[in-house]
């Protein structure tokens, strides 16, 4: 499952950028340069859920407009699994998911957003 959610919490299997052939930043797509994906693999951690310095002040989490949308997600992954999440966001965001739409939404409306979904 790790493999479909990004290091930044996103999950990239119902991403729009998939269906255009973004293999998503596990699999080589996405921004090379981002920080989030940088910190994990070089602590070794499979996503920022694992993090103990999460939520930290650097890349999405520093960026006004993705902060809410990646932390919410992450903290949704810490609340209830990487699996039951994937689940939520496929509910409660659809499939495919364009992530823009939720550009500075704050932490609380996400995870609003995914644990009233299967409701």
């Amino acid at each position: 499952m790790n493999e479909n959610v990004a290091y930044c919490g996103l999950v990239c299997t119902v991403c729009k950028h998939t269906e255009k052939g973004c293999p998503g930043c596990r699999n080589g797509g996405g921004d090379e340069s981002c920080h989030q994906r940088a910190c994990c693999v070089e602590n070794e951690l499979d996503g920022c859920w694992q993090c103990d310095a999460f939520p930290c002040d650097k890349g999405f989490f520093a960026d006004d407009a993705w902060k809410g949308l990646c932390i919410g997600s992450i903290q949704c992954i810490k609340d209830m699994g990487l699996e039951a999440f994937v689940q939520r966001v496929e509910s409660g965001m659809g499939k495919p998911v364009e992530y823009g739409d939720y550009r500075f939404k704050s932490a609380k409306d996400i995870r609003t957003l995914l644990s009233d979904s299967e409701k």
